[in-house]
């Protein structure tokens, strides 16, 4: 019998106590609690570096597609407005990059007031051409504008224009800049970056500038980086630089705190 109750004795030491069983739960818990938290802060980084990736990338390119756009504007055609916050809105009309002589021409002497000649190169009849543009009026104005369409009968290298080019109008220079037929606006409306085009109409006398319209979205969720600091601003050039678009803006992610601001400074021809 003392055999027996000496195993059994034993048997107990080498068990656990209340205590310590206690002990271990709470050990397990605590340990836990912050591993979890751990966990979720792991899961909160990674996507919270996703969403700025999104929000990189959006922002990216729709900065890329304005530069592109905005550093082929015609010199001095280009106008910043305000439509809703100071900035919000800026307008230029633009080179046709994809005619056949490129990005402008230079044409010699003035043969009469509406035929001009290029050595090297000729538009095409229906081409409309900007011939020392000073101001976004000279673009815009439809009635003293300076933009010019090409019509028969030209040929060879010579150019007739209608209207008349008048005799202050011509470009020191002898510049001509090939314009495209629409011109752009971009434009910040309710949170979100859009593009807009308005059509050149050649059909009178004059060539007149239609209404921007048919907006194509180029980013969301778009805001003000500083209340202060306008979307759009718009430098003209001096004869130690040229002219400049500065572009500022804060792309942000809806329902939480994530925003991520871009800055851009595009540069313009600015010899018209």
């Amino acid at each position: 019998m003392r055999n027996s109750h000496s195993h059994i004795a034993s048997g107990f030491q080498e068990g656990f106590t209340l205590i310590e069983l206690v002990t271990v739960i709470l050990l397990l818990g605590i340990m836990g609690a912050f591993g979890g938290e751990l966990i979720l802060q792991s899961f909160r980084s990674v996507r919270m570096a996703s969403d700025l990736a999104v929000l990189y990338e959006e922002g990216k390119l729709a900065m890329v597609r304005m530069e592109k756009e905005i550093h082929h504007a015609i010199p001095n055609a280009i106008d910043v407005q305000t439509i809703v916050v100071p900035g919000d809105a800026i307008s230029f009309g633009k080179i046709d990059t994809d005619a056949q002589q490129g990005v402008f021409g230079q044409y010699e002497e003035v043969m009469s007031t509406d035929v001009i000649t290029d050595p090297t190169a000729i538009p095409s009849n229906g081409s409309i051409l900007s011939i020392y543009n000073t101001s976004w009026a000279d673009f815009d104005n439809g009635t003293t504008n300076k933009l010019y369409k090409v019509i028969p009968p030209s040929a060879g290298n010579s150019m007739t224009l209608a209207p008349n080019v008048p005799a202050a109008g011509h470009s020191p220079n002898r510049r001509y800049y090939v314009s495209e037929d629409t011109a752009v606006q971009f434009r910040v409306s309710d949170g979100v970056l859009e593009r807009r085009t308005a059509p050149l109409d050649t059909s009178g006398a004059i060539i007149v500038l239609g209404v921007f319209g048919n907006p194509q979205p180029l980013a969301s969720n778009i805001s003000q980086t500083d209340s202060i600091i306008p979307y759009f601003r718009y430098e003209a050039g001096v004869t130690s630089r040229n002219a400049v678009v500065i572009i500022n803006f804060t792309i942000n992610n809806p329902g939480s705190t994530i925003s991520l601001p871009f800055s851009k400074e595009v540069q313009v021809r600015n010899v018209p």
